[in-house]
């Protein structure tokens, strides 16, 4: 951090462009000094721009200065030493308005600084050379440069042409350009001089010094604020001169890392446009002072995350009833030091709009029951997010969809293990009940196995047939769709049939004789007879009519069999029975 010393001279062949002028009336000189030379510095060692007196820090007139003013009176000097000579020394002990002790405290490595003062001499044109000492036990001490300025061994720090009127002389130097004079650990309290007017007399005023750099704090955002990533972040600084300096920039930092500047004045504004990366980050501030000194803040901690929700429960595709409740279990995870604000379920079921429920305040693992009833029936999809400190979202949980409203479905018909010949119609029948008040079934759709048979849109008995079965086993199942769930049908449990192809063969004549059915003609019953057949195993029992179509077909492993002939039509009819590979056919008369 630069330090920076001012004192004054009115030698115009010491003028730098890069000198600092200080706007209080129109005698006021600047010079930046480098050690051994005696002349300006180069442009830009010491920074540039401009530092305003207000009439509040310095009157017009110098003769009215007063210690509130932070003005005092050295001396006023008759014949001090020529050039050439040792200087004559004065303590700044003998001032005589509001005059401090030092102009450096004791034990204190300054590195930089400068002195302002106020002079005028009895004769117009005379010069003076202006020294700095400390004094000790055996008397003043010079505060030197590395070059011996005036012939006198001892090092001048600065030089000034003086009139009869007061004139205001700056110096600034910086013991990195090889002065040593702030550099002792010692109380810096006696000035000395030597003229070229040593008859002339001389009043010596040090009117203002300085060596503190400015103040600035970051005022925005406050400490430990989060922000998502890629937000935008506005940061404020105040900055304060001292004395009578003024405030050239403000400069932002992310640790050693440059942000941007600002030299508009205050408020001293920055705005970051999402570039910070995740994690946490130090800010500070670091003003720029017209004497070219600077001081950095204290930093203040930021954060760059975002939270992360698991959505436990409900899984994807959860079915409930339209009273049954829907368990949730969510879990917000946050960034750095972050806490959880609250996690909230998302849903919509895309009639209504979308809709929330909230865990408490400052919860981060959510595990509840929601009560049946709080869901109207519907397919709705949800998802999850979590909000931590300062109201930072998380991403939203993958999305899910949960179905309320649950129907149930039962196959009827077919019996369980019947079996049909190809070619022969197979009817199924299924009872379906929808879930909720108001609900409806739009239909019942009937499979084998995976393979998708047919649909039914008619209730409240749902029957689709098919004659379309190749011969084989099947599992039978039914699905059950209901109005706005269609997205979670309801499966009946299995049925399992066979098909199997008709035999090929003819029993002998014999043997067809052998099969009895009476009454024949038949009014209500008939009664098949197979005892003479000595069936073994199983027979298959069709009654068809004139045309081939099958109007019943059940297996039986008995020897007789009764079929109800009530209600058919009066006529010509085949009944035929399969044993093993042969068939035996009775024509029979209903009348």
């Amino acid at each position: 951090m630069k330090k920076i010393l001012t004192i004054i001279s009115v030698l115009c062949v010491v003028y730098s462009t890069s000198a600092q002028v200080f706007n209080h009336g129109d005698n006021v000189y600047t010079q930046d000094m480098t050690a051994g030379t005696g002349t300006s510095s180069a442009a830009g060692a010491y920074g540039g721009g401009i530092e305003s007196y207000g009439n509040n820090q310095l009157n017009a007139d110098p003769s009215t200065f007063n210690a509130t003013e932070g003005s005092y009176h050295i001396v006023t000097i008759a014949s001090p030493q020529p050039y050439g000579v040792a200087p004559t020394w004065f303590s700044i002990l003998s001032g005589t308005v509001g005059a401090p002790t030092k102009l450096k405290p004791d034990g204190v490595n300054l590195s930089s600084g400068r002195v302002r003062i106020r002079a005028k001499a009895s004769v117009n044109g005379a010069t003076i050379n202006f020294f700095l000492g400390y004094n000790t036990a055996g008397g003043s001490f010079p505060l030197t440069s590395t070059a011996n300025r005036d012939g006198s061994g001892q090092s001048v720090i600065f030089q000034a042409t003086l009139t009869t009127s007061y004139a205001d002389y700056i110096f600034r130097f910086d013991t990195s350009a090889g002065f040593n004079a702030w550099s002792k650990k010692d109380s810096v309290n006696a000035v000395g001089l030597s003229t070229n007017e040593p008859n002339a007399t001389y009043d010596i005023r040090i009117v203002e010094y300085g060596f503190n750099p400015p103040t600035t704090a970051i005022t925005a955002p406050n400490n430990n604020s989060s922000y998502a990533p890629g937000a935008t972040i506005n940061f404020t600084a105040t900055a304060t001169p001292y004395s009578v300096a003024t405030i050239d920039s403000v400069e932002f930092y992310d640790g050693a890392n440059y942000l941007g500047v600002d030299k508009n004045g205050a408020p001293y504004t920055y705005s970051n446009a999402g570039t910070l990366s995740t994690g946490s980050h130090t800010i500070t501030s670091k003003a720029y002072q017209s004497d070219g000194q600077s001081k950095v803040s204290s930093g203040i901690s930021i954060g760059i995350g975002a939270p992360t929700i698991t959505l436990t429960a409900p899984t994807n595709n959860t079915v409930i009833t339209s009273t049954g409740a829907l368990s949730v279990d969510l879990l917000g995870t946050p960034s750095g030091t972050n806490t959880i604000d609250s996690l909230i379920l998302v849903y919509d079921d895309g009639i209504n709009g979308k809709d929330t429920l909230s865990g408490p305040l400052g919860l981060a693992h959510l595990v509840t029951t929601v009560p049946g009833g709080t869901f109207p029936l519907g397919t709705y999809t949800m998802y999850a997010v979590a909000f931590q400190t300062g109201g930072i979202p998380s991403a939203p949980s993958s999305t899910i969809k949960v179905y309320v409203g649950k129907p149930t479905v039962a196959l009827t018909a077919p019996a369980a293990n019947a079996t049909f010949t190809t070619g022969t119609s197979v009817t199924f029948t299924a009872t379906a009940t929808a879930d909720g008040t108001g609900a409806t079934i739009d239909s019942v759709v009937y499979y084998a196995g995976t393979t998708r048979l047919g649909k039914s849109v008619a209730g409240p008995t749902y029957s689709f047939s098919t004659s379309s079965l190749a011969a084989g086993n099947y599992n039978i199942t039914a699905k059950v769709y209901q109005h706005k769930v269609n997205g979670a049908p309801q499966v009946s449990s299995i049925t399992a049939i066979s098909v199997t192809a008709p035999s090929t063969g003819v029993m002998d004549a014999t043997s067809n004789s052998l099969l009895s059915v009476y009454p024949n003609p038949v009014k209500d019953q008939l009664t098949v007879d197979m005892t003479s057949l000595n069936l073994a195993g199983t027979a298959i029992i069709k009654f068809m009519n004139a045309n081939g179509s099958v109007l019943s077909e059940e297996t039986t492993a008995n020897t007789t069999y009764t079929l109800n002939t009530s209600g058919m039509n009066k006529g010509v009819y085949l009944l035929q029975v399969i044993i093993a590979d042969k068939v035996a056919n009775k024509r029979v008369v209903i009348e």
